[in-house]
């Protein structure tokens, strides 16, 4: 399984919300050093590698797999918005082919063989090489819920009084960012997502 989220989205919690939040008065001093905590508490929560395993804004997945399987097929990086296109290698070509749209549709996070049609039972035949199935859709919060919205600026705020909690109040995801017991309990277990393949 691959996954390649193009465009990542931008935060959608800006200075103007923490700014209050913080109650900063507006001091354009500090925005910088702010926006910096909110890049750093969105990437700790968003996409393929963060804590939610969810898109939070609206982008486009690529999502490469090694088959289709029997059933449906578990879209990770939900809220799946739109499939935009199924493209597999046809086994015996090794050609990309599209899947017809009418041949499967999206039931909430997942996609399966649209009832009616010869593929109902069954996909088709892929070409036994990595990856031979790519399904690239839109994914993300059209609005960012409220939960997840107060779980960012509570995060911002540790950083903000505890600034010593991370090496670089902007550096990516891979550091340790404080998640008190308050924002983990506004996120798991109804933001959280395990998809297993």
């Amino acid at each position: 399984m691959r996954l390649v989220v193009e465009d990542p989205a931008e935060p959608s919690v800006t200075w103007d919300d923490a700014d209050a939040h913080l109650e900063l008065d507006g001091d354009e001093t500090r925005k910088v050093a702010v926006e910096g905590m909110i890049g750093t508490a969105w990437e700790h929560l968003n996409g393929p590698d963060g804590w939610l395993g969810r898109s939070l804004g609206e982008q486009v997945v690529d999502y490469w797999r090694d088959g289709f399987y029997q059933g449906d097929i578990p879209l990770p990086l939900g809220p799946v918005q739109e499939i935009l296109s199924i493209r597999y290698r046809h086994a015996s070509t090794g050609i990309w082919t599209t899947l017809p749209a009418d041949q499967y549709e999206q039931r909430g996070d997942v996609v399966g063989s649209a009832f009616g049609t010869p593929t109902q039972r069954a996909w088709p035949s892929v070409a036994s090489i990595a990856e031979p199935v790519h399904i690239q859709y839109r994914a993300g919060f059209k609005k960012l819920p409220n939960p997840i919205r107060s779980a960012i600026l509570l995060m911002v705020a540790d950083l903000w009084e505890n600034p010593g909690t991370t090496s670089d109040a902007g550096a990516s995801a891979a550091v340790a960012v404080p998640m008190s017991l308050t924002v983990q309990n506004l996120l798991d277990p109804r933001y959280r997502r395990y998809v297993i393949e």
